[in-house]
């Protein structure tokens, strides 16, 4: 038996040299006041770009919280600790 549905997921995916630097202005185009930062391993603070994105979020007046670590096909306290973090920064 076939059950109708309609799926919807408008996704932007900025990539290149720089494009870090204008996450603050892409974010207040969508009205955002604040974001969870998500990323895995360490590659993200041990190249800079992570530092990079917090600065442009600074200056842009967007808060911010993270939650590091990670991994592809989490583990479900990992998603539950991601809801909580975003939860909390929501209610800031």
């Amino acid at each position: 038996m076939a059950f109708g549905f309609e799926y919807y997921s408008p996704t932007r995916i900025y990539f290149g040299k720089g494009a870090e630097k204008n996450i603050g202005n892409l974010l207040k185009q969508e009205n955002a006041t604040t974001v969870l930062l998500v990323y895995g391993g360490q590659s993200a603070k041990k190249s800079g770009l992570l530092d990079k994105v917090k600065e442009k979020l600074y200056e842009a007046n967007i808060f911010f919280t993270e939650l590091g670590g990670v991994v592809p096909n989490p583990r479900l306290d990992k998603v539950r600790e991601g809801i909580q973090k975003g939860l909390r920064t929501m209610l800031i």
